[in-house]
């Protein structure tokens, strides 16, 4: 009995090895690349990859960068705010707001302006402790003061901000009612 138990124990590391043994075989005989220093680029004439388009300026949109005319450079509106007077008083778009929307007197509204171009700004908009997602908007200061050229959550429409002759670095694109179409402002 105890001779077939060693017979199979000695079978069983007979396999294993030559098990090893193959299998080194099989790897060494594939074919294993060259190293080098070589540095590989991807080829420019195929199609770009997603999330490396730069605008004019080199700001990177898709990761949320855009330039700021004032500070001159690309920046994250909602991290670094992109103001000419860093003492803007955002009360001032308030009131514009309740001029506006007068049923909106009484309540608070939260204001974050995150760009202001000479007499223009942007920014967004949301009613306080509101879960609400808020919105955009677009101001101008005018001779009786600020006034609110576009708010919402959808397009940005023309013929609300074309009096007001903002920057198209501010505002790049607007729908025409006219022509039912996008409007590019950069043009």
């Amino acid at each position: 009995m105890r001779k077939i138990f060693i017979s199979i124990l000695a079978a069983f590391a007979v396999l294993i090895l030559a098990g090893c043994t193959l299998q080194k075989e099989k790897v060494s005989d594939k074919a294993v690349p060259e190293k080098t220093n070589e540095v590989k680029t991807v080829d420019d004439t195929a199609e770009p990859l997603i999330g490396g388009q730069t605008d004019e300026y080199g700001c990177l949109g898709p990761a949320g960068y855009s330039w700021c005319v004032p500070k001159q450079k690309c920046l994250r509106v909602w991290e670094e705010p992109c103001l000419e007077d860093a003492n803007f008083d955002t009360n001032l778009i308030k009131q514009a707001f309740l001029k506006k929307y007068p049923d909106w007197e009484g309540k608070e509204l939260d204001i974050t302006v995150n760009k202001q171009y000479g007499d223009h700004v942007a920014g967004g908009v949301n009613f306080a402790g509101s879960d609400a997602g808020g919105g955009y908007f677009f101001g101008a200061k005018t001779e009786d003061g600020w006034v609110i050229a576009a708010d919402g959550n959808g397009e940005i429409r023309c013929d609300g901000i074309d009096p007001y002759n903002f920057p198209s670095d501010m505002i790049p694109e607007c729908f025409d009612t006219e022509t039912q179409t996008i409007k590019n402002r950069a043009e």
